[in-house]
C-alpha cells in the first residue's frame, strides 16, 4: 500500500500490467489528511482532467472515495489492465493506492 500525493497535471499511478489481478484506490478522507478538499480524477488507459461532466474526465473521487477493480466474485476485466492515471483539482490531494499482481 503506498500514499500518493497528486498534482493537477495527470500522473500516472500505475504501469500497463497484463498480470494486474486487483487494484484499490482510495482518496483519504480529511479527517486523516485535512488537505484533501478536492476531486481526483482517476482514468484507465488515458490522462483525465478535472473538467466535471468533461468525456475526459475519468472517475472523480471525494474525500473517502475509493475504487476497487475487480468486483466482489469476478474476474478483472481487460481494461483494468491498463495504465492507470490521476488528476487533481488542488494539489496535494492524498491517495491511498494497492495492487495485486498473479505470479
Amino acid at each position: 500500500m503506498l500514499v500518493i500525493l497528486t498534482t493537477t497535471n495527470p500522473t500516472l499511478l500505475y504501469n500497463a500490467n497484463s498480470k494486474r489481478k486487483k487494484v484499490a484506490i482510495q482518496m483519504q478522507p480529511s479527517s486523516i489528511d485535512a488537505n484533501n478538499t478536492g476531486r481526483v480524477h482517476i482514468a484507465v488507459g488515458f490522462q483525465p482532467n478535472t473538467t466535471v461532466g468533461d468525456a475526459m474526465q475519468g472517475e472523480a473521487l471525494l474525500q473517502g472515495a475509493s475504487i476497487e477493480q475487480p468486483r466482489a466474485g469476478e474476474p478483472i476485466s481487460e481494461r483494468w489492465k491498463g495504465p492507470i492515471w490521476a488528476t487533481a483539482s488542488a494539489t496535494n490531494q492524498s491517495l491511498v493506492i494497492e495492487e495485486e499482481i498473479e505470479m
